[in-house]
C-alpha cells in the first residue's frame, strides 16, 4: 500500500499535507526538486514507484506513447522530455524553467539529442 506521496510543488494546486484513503492516512511531500511530469509513490518496504503524468488535453495516440516510453526498461529521459519528445504540451508552470536543458546539462545528466534514436526512453529509479 501506498504510504507516501511525492510532487512538484508548482504543478500542482491545492497542496494538502495528508490524503486518507480507506481509513489510511497518506503523506504527501510538496518539493521542487522532482519533475512536475512525476508522481513519486513510496509503499511497502519504503519501494518507490514514479509515475508519469500526462497532461488530460493530450492526445491519446501520443499520450499511449508517452506511457509506453516511460515503462520501457531502457529509457533515459526525464518525464518532461518524453512528453516534449512526443509533442504534448505540458501545463503552464514556473518549474518548467527548473528543467531546461542548462540546468540538466549541469547536475551530470545529459540531454539526448533528438536524433540520437527514434524511441524515447526514462530513467529508471532503483530501490535502495
Amino acid at each position: 500500500m501506498v504510504h507516501h506521496v511525492i510532487l512538484h510543488e508548482d504543478a500542482w494546486s491545492p497542496r494538502p499535507r495528508r490524503l486518507s484513503v480507506d481509513g489510511r492516512t497518506v503523506l504527501i511531500g510538496w518539493v521542487r526538486s522532482v519533475d512536475p511530469q512525476v508522481v513519486s509513490a513510496t509503499y511497502g518496504n519504503d519501494d518507490r514507484l514514479d509515475l508519469l503524468v500526462v497532461p488530460p488535453r493530450a492526445n491519446m495516440r501520443r499520450a499511449a506513447a508517452a506511457l509506453a516510453a516511460a515503462a520501457d526498461a531502457g529509457n533515459t529521459l526525464r518525464a518532461s522530455d518524453i512528453l516534449r519528445r512526443l509533442s504534448i504540451q505540458l501545463p503552464p508552470s514556473a518549474a518548467a524553467d527548473l528543467l531546461s536543458e542548462s540546468v540538466w546539462e549541469t547536475d551530470g545528466g545529459r540531454v539526448p539529442d533528438p536524433s540520437d534514436s527514434a524511441q524515447p526512453t526514462l530513467v529508471r529509479h532503483h530501490d535502495n
